[in-house]
Formats: C-alpha cells, sequence, structure tokens
C-alpha cells in the first residue's frame, strides 16, 4: 500500500514538479489551441451582445430624456427673452407624453452662472409665488419632469435666474431669461 503525501504541507522547495510523459504533451497542446480557438467566437458573441443591449437601453434613455418619446406633444411653447433688453435668448416647450408632463428648456447661447448657478423656475400668473423646477447647465437643451397640477394651477411664467451659494433657497431676483406658456 503506498502512503499518502500531504503537498499542502510541504514548501514549495520540498515538492517535487514532475512533468507529464513528452507523449501527453501533443495531446494537451493540441486541447488547449482548439479551447482558445472555440472560445474567442464564444467571446466575441458575448460582447457584441453586450454593446448591442448597451446601444438599446443607451438609445432608450436619450429618448426619454432629451428628445421626444413617441407619442408626446407639445403643448404650449414660449421664446424666453432677456429681462433687460429684450433679446431672446432661448425657449421653453411644455411637453405632454405617456410619461408625464415636462418643461424642456433649449437655451440659444451659452447663460453666465457667474460665481453661483442658474436655476429654472416656474411663476405664479398671479406674481405672488414661484417653484424652482432644476438647475440649468447653462447651455443646450434640458428637459425637467412636471406636475401637471403645476400648470393647471397658473403655475406658466418660466425664469431662469443666477442664484448664489448662500443655503438660500428663494429665488435670488437676479432673472437673466423669462417667457410665459400658454395655458
Amino acid at each position: 500500500m503506498q502512503a499518502t503525501v500531504d503537498l499542502a504541507r510541504r514548501t514549495p522547495a520540498e515538492v517535487e514538479w514532475i512533468a507529464p510523459p513528452a507523449s501527453v504533451l501533443p495531446a494537451i497542446r493540441a486541447q488547449t489551441a482548439s479551447g482558445k480557438r472555440r472560445s474567442w467566437p464564444r467571446r466575441l458573441a458575448v460582447a457584441a451582445a453586450v454593446a448591442a443591449v448597451g446601444v438599446v437601453i443607451g438609445l432608450g434613455a436619450g429618448r426619454l430624456f432629451w428628445g421626444d418619446t413617441p407619442g408626446s406633444t407639445t403643448v404650449s411653447q414660449v421664446a424666453l427673452d432677456a429681462l433687460d433688453t429684450g433679446q431672446q435668448g432661448g425657449s421653453a416647450q411644455l411637453i405632454d407624453s405617456r410619461s408625464g408632463m415636462a418643461l424642456r428648456i433649449d437655451t440659444t447661447k451659452p447663460l453666465d452662472a457667474g460665481s453661483g448657478y442658474l436655476q429654472v423656475w416656474l411663476l405664479n400668473t398671479d406674481g405672488k409665488r414661484m417653484v424652482p423646477v432644476g438647475v440649468l447647465r447653462g447651455e443646450g437643451v434640458e428637459t425637467f419632469p412636471m406636475s401637471a397640477s403645476l400648470v393647471k394651477s397658473g403655475y406658466l411664467i418660466v425664469d431662469i435666474s443666477q442664484e448664489q451659494y448662500d443655503n438660500n433657497p428663494a429665488h435670488s431676483g437676479d432673472s437673466l431669461l423669462r417667457g410665459k406658456l400658454s395655458a
């Protein structure tokens, strides 16, 4: 009877590695090489499938956040004018889709936030109430989710203001652009 040797208790210097017989090496190499050839197309197919899923998800997210979704309609649109010069600085669209209402802001040129940030507001037509909608990056098209009840309650004036990092959530009084959506 042959004694079993516990290799786990031996140091690497104590363990002798025995190479397989030369007659076995060509068979091992053939299996390894054929295995590599088989796994390459499989890996390529998996990578292509993952990339395709990523593209589909990316396009869907892009349409949801930045583009029109099928079945969406523009309810109202207004030019956003600078208060001091009256020049157009962009536009606002109120969009209704299956996922709900949204306010799309499109600035024609970059807006200067100064040392602060740009805030989008909806002002009520009574001139006494306002709600913040979101932070604007400064240029391009941005879409903000909206509540239909705000529009029904008269929050139709879109205002973009320059705000400071002062822990004051109220409107700064420094409006850059403004326009009134139709009801």
